[in-house]
């Protein structure tokens, strides 16, 4: 499911799963570079997609509850109130 809000200067979307969700243990560490907890995959998609986010100004944010799925947020500065 997603989410897509448009308020003063920002704009923000969500998306949330409804999948094992994130341990608190590893939620901490999820954007480092080269951090996995899967046998398959290198770890970068996170840290890339937060580096991606941070040069545009904005922010990358989970939330996630164990057992219920998480929820991955993206904030950034609206290009047309911006100019």
């Amino acid at each position: 499911a997603g989410r897509f809000i448009e308020s003063g200067e920002q704009v923000e979307i969500s998306v949330t799963d409804n999948g094992h969700g994130i341990e608190p243990e590893n939620l901490q560490r999820i954007m480092e570079p080269l951090y996995s907890t899967k046998a398959r995959g290198i770890g970068l998609g996170l840290a890339m997609a937060r580096a991606i986010v941070i040069k545009n100004h904005g922010h990358l944010s989970v939330k996630s509850i164990v057992g219920s799925g998480s929820t991955f947020t993206v904030r950034l500065p609206d290009a047309d109130r911006s100019k």
